[in-house]
């Protein structure tokens, strides 16, 4: 049960590590993070809450599910499973937020803004993935080490 609080401790790194990677590349590309805006439009409700359940499900959702189905993942260590994990979740992303990065206003360069947000999107996803996996998998190694 040492996971749990390590899967949410890495939730919260990842978190914290995907945002500084989106406001970067907010200020150096054409990308612009619009993900609290479209889940605050899902559930009718100000961004603000939009941007809360975005951290809620980083932070809390992800990391429980991680937990409960990180075992089964192929791979020969929790970085491992927890990058392919992530990498699930980003193609899930990509799909579900993509229309979002391509439908800027003039000028419009889709090339460009497609681009960044793939390449955001993944740094971002792929960092998340390493605080999860390694704090999940450094309370592994504390629980093997006690016994």
């Amino acid at each position: 049960m040492d996971e749990l609080p390590a899967a949410l401790g890495g939730g919260l790194a990842g978190t914290v590590a995907m945002v500084v990677v989106v406001v970067g590349a907010e200020a150096l590309t054409p990308y612009e993070f619009r993900a609290p805006e479209t889940l605050a439009g899902l559930v009718n409700a100000p961004e603000a809450a939009g941007l809360g359940l975005f951290v809620v499900a980083g932070v809390v959702l992800w990391p429980l599910l991680f937990v409960s189905l990180g075992r089964r993942l192929p791979g020969p260590g929790e970085r491992t499973r927890a990058l392919l994990f992530v990498g699930l979740l980003w193609v899930a992303y990509v799909i579900g937020f993509s229309e979002l990065a391509i439908r800027g206003g003039p000028p419009f360069d889709p090339r460009g803004d497609l681009l960044a947000f793939l390449v955001t999107s993944l740094v971002g996803h792929a960092l998340y993935g390493l605080g999860l996996g390694t704090l999940v998998a450094t309370a592994g190694e504390r629980r093997t080490r006690a016994v």
